[in-house]
């Protein structure tokens, strides 16, 4: 493994620095704090909104969603260093579980019940966008 490490590194989306240098928030976690399966999105705050605006109205709404059987963690994370001169967003939205199938069950699952709720309609008023979604997985290694 660690004579393949360069070419794992080379396969990244992004530039080193970025991948060690980031400042992360969490928003919520997955039931049993695992993750195995994400999405990234590189997300921009509506006009005039600030990232604590952002975080308290995702983090009211990650709440809201659990009571209705969510399992996806989310976090917020801002690059600090290695982000490309022509990246123009505020930060990268990471949403995650703990498996592939449990990502498509709780699309499944969830989100027909998410569209009546408030805290996601609180959330979408804040506007804003995001683009570039790219996903991992794992796959687990027992030692």
């Amino acid at each position: 493994m660690v004579k393949q490490w360069s070419k794992i590194i080379n396969k990244l989306p992004v530039t080193f620095p970025q991948v060690i240098d980031t400042w992360q928030r969490t928003v919520s976690e997955t039931p049993d704090g695992t993750a195995g399966y994400v999405v990234y999105s590189d997300c921009k705050l509506g006009e005039g909104v600030t990232n604590e605006q952002f975080y308290d109205a995702y983090y009211a709404y990650a709440q809201a969603a659990k009571k209705l059987g969510d399992v996806a963690g989310r976090k917020m994370i801002w690059p600090q260093t290695g982000v490309e001169p022509d990246w123009d967003y505020d930060f990268v939205q990471a949403v995650f579980t703990t498996s592939i199938g449990a990502y498509g069950k709780n699309w499944t699952n969830f989100w027909e019940k998410a569209e009546d709720m408030p805290e996601f309609e609180a959330l979408a008023a804040l506007g804003g966008s995001c683009a570039n979604e790219r996903s991992f997985t794992i796959v687990p290694v027992k030692n």
